[in-house]
């Protein structure tokens, strides 16, 4: 980079080059044309973190890694050609004054596409712009697979795409806008998939997006299917691919959500069918044209109105009661789900002594608490210090809402948590540490309001370090060979697309976790017996959703945790061993279960960065080789 030079942000290169394994450090000698040299020397081990990598850094090499050979094309082909079911896949594009130059890369993705069987319908929705209507024209009798027709009055995206669809014989639909890209595996990996499961009535895949110059970068590479999520930002977006009767029961398209039209389809989709698969590959190239969604969403206001008035819809479609709200970023909405007669909610909280941990933990849920109906259950677990019971009786006298219970036996997180929700009266139990600091004011009613739905058994909070970097935004199954928290150390303002907004995970922390009494007692509580200590709040998330409810993570409930400061490290041979036998246990408990639906497979699981599974791919490259 440059870092004098007026554009130095778009100035510079990247240099990528296969190094053998005992190369230690590199020299890159650069020249200008006058013969002036650089010389920059790296130290090859300060780049193996990939974690420090730009995401799009990481990208280009995930690309690179990712290069399909003249014979892996081949294969795929042949592959396509043998396949029992072949459906006619038909893409849908409404055309609006596009400039043909972006109009005719879109044509000849469909035209390079792997598998053959599809057709691309093009609907013109009146352009004034005689070069669009020009370069259509060109592409008629071209193929007979592509139909062009021309419509006389302007019906905006929502009616123009439905003129579209009228057009196509396929049975199933696929979307396509007219200045954007599909990768040419897109309808190969769909049919593909309907070859293992023709039951399948609504695909979604990865998508990036495509500059000008053709440049890739921002991949999102999206979770499994998450309605809470959905109901956030439409995060299935692009490609989305639609079984066309399911489309025509519901009408398709609907006038007045211009902008959200396919949030709109989506959410529609989802309430009449639950036969959703997600392609995790990138299968869609999304164009950043200045003043377009993929590049600037805040320039369009009149988006966040149709998204919102979707989402509203969709609520009041499944009978859920609340209001849609903007989210922290563009794209994204808040819904707050209407509280009804304010259950009571038993805050559980174990400690041993460290009663500046429990003074600065209790006292910031009285500053910072709304939410009227609650009650706070103390549990000592072999406490001796006398400032421990002398505040204890303090905090007794000062707060009404507080009960102090003592459990004097040999530590052992579940069996004391257990202990304390048969002391608590509430309908709704809050596992909470004794090492939290609760620091937004609205948390409780952040919490409370996702659980009151049917499909929901548990709610967790977002915890930061004392520095205020994150703690625990979800916990990802199969980290490090068992589970971890995802963007741990990452700053609080950290954003890749589904941060900052409600969506389901496959577990959270019980350092703060919302639970109805109901679910706990069905599935027994936390486990005493093997899960004494760690991992059992990951068991415990496991069993709710083997019965069939949701873990709801929310960003709203903030608290300051000051991870083991009461417990402590693994930090003895005694406390590695049993750590270690815990998380066996886990591994031959849940086995396949660890394969965590809402983490995408591109990221790695070595660490708990985020980062895109590069590593992972050598080796595994590495392997199929030497097989």
């Amino acid at each position: 980079a440059f870092p004098k030079f007026p554009d130095s942000e778009n100035a510079g290169f990247y240099l990528r080059t296969p190094l053998q394994t005992d190369v230690d450090r590199i020299t890159i000698r650069v020249k200008d044309k006058k013969d002036g040299e650089i010389t920059v020397q790296s130290d090859v081990t300060a780049v193996k973190d990939i974690a420090n990598l730009t995401f799009d850094e990481q990208y280009q090499i995930y690309l690179e890694q990712r290069k399909l050979s003249e014979s892996d094309i081949d294969q795929i082909k042949e592959t396509a050609l043998l396949f029992n079911y072949q459906p006619k896949i038909s893409i849908v594009t409404p055309v609006y004054n596009v400039e043909p130059k972006w109009l005719d890369l879109c044509i000849e993705s469909l035209i390079g596409q792997y598998y053959k069987n599809w057709e691309l319908c093009l609907y013109d929705d009146a352009s004034p712009k005689q070069e669009t209507i020009d370069c259509l024209k060109k592409w008629q009798g071209q193929d007979e697979r592509i139909k062009i027709h021309f419509g006389k009055d302007n019906k905006h995206i929502a009616g123009a795409t439905n003129e579209a669809i009228k057009m196509a014989t396929g049975e199933f639909i696929g979307l396509l806008d007219n200045d954007d890209e599909l990768t040419p595996d897109a309808i190969f990996e769909v049919v593909k998939a309907l070859n293992k499961n023709q039951e399948i009535d609504f695909f979604y895949s990865d998508e990036d997006k495509i500059s000008v110059d053709g440049e890739l970068s921002g991949p999102y590479f999206k979770p499994d299917f998450s309605i809470d999520l959905l109901r956030s930002n439409n995060y299935i977006c692009h490609f989305s691919v639609i079984r066309k009767t399911i489309g025509d029961k519901i009408g398709w398209f609907r006038q007045g959500f211009d902008g959200a039209q396919d949030h709109d389809l989506v959410l529609r989709i989802i309430d009449e069918t639950k036969r959703i698969h997600h392609i995790p590959k990138v299968l869609y190239h999304w164009r950043t044209i200045p003043g377009s969604t993929a590049t600037a969403y805040g320039e369009k206001d009149y988006v966040f109105l149709s998204g919102q008035k979707a989402i509203a819809t969709h609520l009041e479609r499944n009978d859920l009661e609340g209001t849609v709200e903007k989210g922290e970023w563009g794209g994204a909405f808040r819904v707050r789900y209407a509280i009804k007669n304010e259950p009571l909610v038993s805050i559980i909280i174990p400690f041993k002594d460290q009663v500046d941990l429990l003074k600065t933990c209790v006292e910031s849920i009285f500053d910072q608490t709304i939410y009227p109906n609650f009650e706070l259950i103390l549990v000592s677990n072999n406490s001796k210090e006398k400032k421990t019971f002398k505040y204890l009786k303090s905090v007794v006298r000062k707060y009404q809402k507080v009960k102090v219970v003592e459990y004097d036996v040999p530590f052992n997180y579940s069996k004391i948590n257990n202990y304390g929700v048969k002391q608590a009266n509430g309908d709704l139990i809050l596992l909470l540490n004794n090492d939290t600091e609760v620091i937004t004011e609205g948390w409780l009613e952040a919490m409370v309001e996702p659980i009151q739905r049917t499909d929901v058994g548990a709610v967790g909070a977002k915890l930061l370090y004392g520095d205020k970097t994150i703690q625990h935004a979800g916990v990802v199954l199969g980290l490090g060979g068992s589970a971890g928290h995802i963007f741990k150390g990452r700053p609080d303002g950290y954003h890749y697309f589904n941060m900052g907004v409600l969506k389901n995970v496959s577990a959270c922390t019980a350092a703060c976790l919302l639970v109805k009494r109901s679910v706990y007692e069905e599935i027994g509580g936390l486990d005493e017996e093997n899960l004494k200590v760690a991992y059992n709040d990951i068991d415990f998330c496991l069993k709710i959703r083997a019965a069939g409810y949701l873990i709801t993570y929310t960003p709203y409930a903030k608290l300051f945790h000051y991870e083991s400061k009461s417990r402590g490290y693994e930090d003895t041979p005694e406390k590695k061993a049993r750590h270690d036998k815990e998380k066996r246990y886990l591994k031959q408990k849940w086995g396949d279960m660890l394969v965590d639906p809402y983490y995408n497979p591109n990221f790695t699981l070595e660490d708990q960065s985020n980062s895109i599974g590069i590593l992972a791919y050598k080796k595994q490259r590495k392997l199929e080789a030497s097989r």
